[in-house]
């Protein structure tokens, strides 16, 4: 049925206390139906439309809100990045700056690994992707081993020796970490558009 043809059938008078609503119209002719009864019945129109859509969208919002906030107590966003700030300890923020943004990058890889993005369809993509996985190489295997030898290649406080002598490898690990962290923070700041899902 046409909207005209309901509304005529239904001859609704100006003041009508309560306009019917048709049990069915052809999709496009709801359109019309509601200009008619938006512009003849203004308050009626409010009252029995506007506030129920109103109000179930609030409701509806206000509870999508409350379910995350409660799932996301419990299991929080990014928990990689979470992890990386310590809850009880104190960490000089000079550390904090190399392990929230390795964390960042870790939690990251994670993301590209469940996504949907394909790393492949451009060079530049392609440039990102092995940087990223250079970099997941670097903090999880390769600064990992390279601290294990820093602390093995303390002197013992026995050994004799010049400054050079004692502390040139600790001094020569501790350059080669500190650099690497260095380049591998600063080129995460020039692929920050990359970093998304």
């Amino acid at each position: 049925m046409k909207a005209e043809e309901y509304i005529q059938h239904h001859h609704y008078p100006k003041y009508d206390l309560w306009y019917v609503v048709p049990r069915c119209l052809e999709l496009h002719e709801w359109e019309k139906w509601d200009e008619y009864i938006k512009k003849t019945f203004p308050f009626q129109y409010f009252v029995r439309e506007q506030i129920p859509t109103f109000c179930w969208y609030s409701i509806k919002h206000e509870w999508n809100t409350f379910v995350s906030r409660v799932k996301h107590f419990f299991k929080p966003c990014h928990p990689i990045i979470r992890k990386s700030i310590p809850r009880y300890d104190w960490m000089d923020l000079s550390d904090l700056i190399v392990d929230i943004n390795f964390a960042i990058i870790l939690q990251f890889k994670e993301e590209m690994d469940q996504g949907l993005v394909d790393w492949d369809w451009s060079e530049p993509h392609k440039q990102f992707k092995n940087w990223i996985e250079s970099s997941v190489q670097w903090i999880k295997h390769d600064r990992v081993a390279l601290d294990k030898q820093l602390h093995q290649s303390y002197p013992e406080f026995t050994k004799q020796g010049t400054y050079e002598e004692l502390y040139g490898e600790v001094n020569r690990i501790e350059k080669l970490i500190e650099d690497t962290d260095k380049t591998i923070m600063k080129q995460m700041i020039d692929y920050k558009g990359y970093f998304w899902t």
